[in-house]
C-alpha cells in the first residue's frame, strides 16, 4: 500500500543507530641530536653533552 502524505506528522516507530570509530594515523617524530667534539689549540678536547632524556643510540 502507498500513500502520499508527508511523514513528517507520523508516529515515530523505531530509531537505529550505528557508530563508526575512526582511529587516526600513527605518526612518530624523530629528533636527531648531535654532539660535537673539538681539540683546542692547547690541544685539550671539549665534547658537548646530550640532553639529560636522550639516552639511545641508533
Amino acid at each position: 500500500m502507498h500513500v502520499s502524505k508527508s511523514l513528517g506528522e507520523a508516529e515515530l516507530s523505531e530509531v537505529e543507530v550505528r557508530q563508526v570509530y575512526d582511529m587516526p594515523e600513527l605518526r612518530y617524530e624523530v629528533i636527531e641530536h648531535r654532539v660535537m667534539q673539538r681539540r683546542c689549540t692547547c690541544g685539550k678536547i671539549h665534547r658537548g653533552k646530550f640532553p639529560e632524556h636522550v639516552r639511545s643510540v641508533f
